[in-house]
């Protein structure tokens, strides 16, 4: 049994070691400022390893580098290490248990102005206790030379459960979130299932230590125990390593999202880059224009922001639709993914009636987005804008409230504010905040999946939806305030955005919310040549002819970018006329039945913009 607990001390102190050197080798530990600028979850690990390799390395010389014969201080010094390091190492443990439950509940929130982790923190208060209460209730005493360590029943099992219960208390809350919903990321799958492999792997070998001790009647040789702790520091050590180890780098590639920057423009390609990528690979620039507010984009993650940076190019830039005749196949397709094949002008129409028979031996359909005729599938023109309809105060228990449709997508939004701030820590003393929820209802769309209020792509909804209107909202006057912005989804058929961030505007509005211009968002596309509104979100405001945000969801060449924005500033007009027609006529019903002044007023009819667009009448 001796030569047992050496090898598992050996074995122990290797692989410790080894872990220990795998976390810090991406850090550099000579200067002092690296320990200060490493992430505090990194930190926790390392503390974890660290601590188990001095428990390993304390507790092994204590009993194999002194005389063989056992003295009273060397059986205390041998308690005290049980339980005292073993507790600081399990206290480490909670520590990045804690921290992973931080992550996923913080929504962004500092960790000590977070509930949750403010709450994890507490449950982690009895650790120090019980540990007193262990040393109170340890055993150790001589026995035919050697020492028989141990601990009381008591002890033994309030330990045990507080253990158990926290381990899987916190495991819980970690992976409940993720679970919750359908988790789509392999990555986040593979986080999952290691966070409960890791944990279960470390509480049967609590339990099974413990049990062992348990069934000794609480005490047990000094080689044993100490040998019996030290494989359940290693296993629980290397366990909580395997799970928060981070992904291996991937290979020396840039992946772009497609997500563009707001105000970013590529440069065009040379004309003979074809040429020159073919010999050498050349390189592209994209340079990034701040907003004149000053204000940064909330973008997803995984998004790579350069400013006037050189990065190797991963492929030549085509125009995204080269011809009107363009050709999206849909079908079972893994991951949901789609494939665009754009037909040449030069083909002849044997080729196309080949491929349209290729397309149906695949089981895959042709779409055209605009035929020959300039209609589109929905009947209208290239430049004509779905029907808007406004209902403004459809919820009179809100202080502003507005319903708008475009088309077959309707928005309702409801505007609470400005009132005092739920949450004090976020007080700005200067000015208002503007908060924003989305929702969707289950029947608003034919997608099965339910997109809950932490979905990522209604989260980004919600940050746009912020960051547009926080430079058109006179926050100023409103300081220690906030503003509520609750948007819902009840049907969508495309530029649910840019719904909502009219019926948004509109709410305020009917809030009496001082803003510095009407926000009217249009989307806008460019086939070829041909200009097509409902794709690009573009905010505009546009008495001061400002545009606030522009979301670009796909690659453009920077030569069709200037017809697309003047297309979308003409629609601009065109929904500002129609919002503040609205506005009007709910104004002048309310001064009518407050009978102020008689009659009121007349609503002035303004010539709608200049320009070819116009509103789609079905009719």
């Amino acid at each position: 049994m001796l030569n047992l607990s050496a090898l598992s001390f050996l074995l122990g102190i290797t692989t410790v070691t080894w872990c220990i050197t795998r976390s810090l080798e991406e850090h550099q530990l000579c200067p002092p400022k690296a320990w200060a600028n490493m992430p505090w979850p990194r930190l926790c690990l390392i503390f974890v390893l660290l601590s188990s390799w001095i428990y390993l390395v304390l507790t092994g010389v204590l009993l194999f580098g002194a005389p063989p014969r056992h003295s009273d201080t060397r059986c205390t010094l041998g308690t005290l290490a049980c339980i005292l390091l073993y507790g600081i190492i399990k206290g480490f443990i909670y520590l990045c248990l804690v921290e992973r439950v931080h992550a996923v509940w913080s929504n962004g929130r500092r960790r000590w102005h977070s509930p949750a982790y403010r709450f994890c923190i507490v449950l982690l208060i009895p650790l120090g206790g019980i540990a007193g209460f262990m040393v109170a209730q340890g055993i150790h005493y001589l026995r035919d030379g050697y020492c028989i360590l141990g601990i009381k029943h008591t002890a033994e099992i309030i330990f045990l459960s507080y253990d158990i219960a926290l381990n899987i208390f916190l495991t819980f809350l970690f992976v409940a979130p993720l679970v919750r919903s359908t988790i789509r990321s392999a990555r986040l799958k593979v986080i999952a299932t290691k966070a409960m492999v890791a944990t279960t792997v470390g509480l049967i070998t609590t339990i099974i230590n413990g049990f062992t001790l348990f069934s000794l009647g609480g005490e047990e040789v000094v080689w044993v125990c100490l040998g019996a702790c030290a494989i359940d520091v290693v296993i629980n050590a290397v366990a909580m390593y395997w799970a928060m180890k981070s992904p291996p780098k991937p290979s020396e590639s840039i992946h772009l999202s497609p997500l563009s920057l707001s105000g970013s423009v590529r440069a065009p390609p040379r004309k003979d880059f074809a040429g020159d990528f073919a010999g050498t690979q050349d390189k592209s620039t994209v340079s990034s224009i701040k907003p004149s507010y000053g204000r940064l984009q909330i973008l997803s993650r995984g998004t790579i922001t350069t400013s006037s940076t050189s990065i190797p190019v991963i492929e030549v830039p085509q125009p995204t639709m080269p011809n009107p005749r363009h050709v999206d196949l849909y079908g079972e397709i893994p991951s949901g993914s789609r494939l665009s094949l754009s037909l040449s002008a030069e083909q002849k129409s044997d080729s196309i009636k080949g491929m349209d028979i290729s397309l149906k031996e695949m089981g895959l359909s042709r779409v055209e987005i605009i035929n020959d005729g300039g209609y589109r599938a929905d009947g209208r023109k290239a430049r004509e804008l779905r029907s808007i309809t406004i209902e403004l105060s459809p919820h009179p228990t809100a202080d502003g409230s507005a319903t708008v449709s475009h088309g077959l997508t309707t928005v309702n939004v409801c505007v609470f504010g400005p009132r005092e701030a739920k949450n004090r820590s976020q007080t700005m003393h200067d000015k208002a905040l503007i908060n924003v929820e989305i929702s969707e209802a289950a029947f608003s769309s034919s997608e099965r999946r339910k997109r809950g209020r932490n979905d990522k792509r209604t989260l980004e909804f919600a940050a746009s939806i912020r960051a547009t209107f926080e430079p058109v909202v006179q926050v100023s006057i409103y300081p220690r305030s906030e503003i509520d912005i609750f948007v819902q989804v009840l049907q969508q058929d495309g530029g649910v955005l840019q719904t909502a961030i009219n019926a948004a505007t509109l709410a305020l509005i009917d809030a009496g919310i001082a803003l510095t211009d009407y926000v009217c968002a249009c989307t806008a596309a460019c086939i070829d040549t041909t200009g097509l509104l409902d794709l690009t979100n573009t905010k505009i405001l546009p008495r001061s002819k400002r545009v606030t945000l522009v979301t670009m969801e796909t690659r453009l060449h920077v030569e069709r970018f200037d017809q697309i924005f003047k297309l979308a500033l003409l629609a601009g007009d065109i929904l500002h006329e129609r919002m503040r027609a609205a506005i009007r006529e709910r104004t002048g019903k309310l001064v009518q039945s407050m009978t102020v002044g008689g009659i009121a007023p007349a609503v002035e009819n303004k010539e709608e913009a200049s320009g070819d667009v116009e509103m789609y009448n079905p009719s």
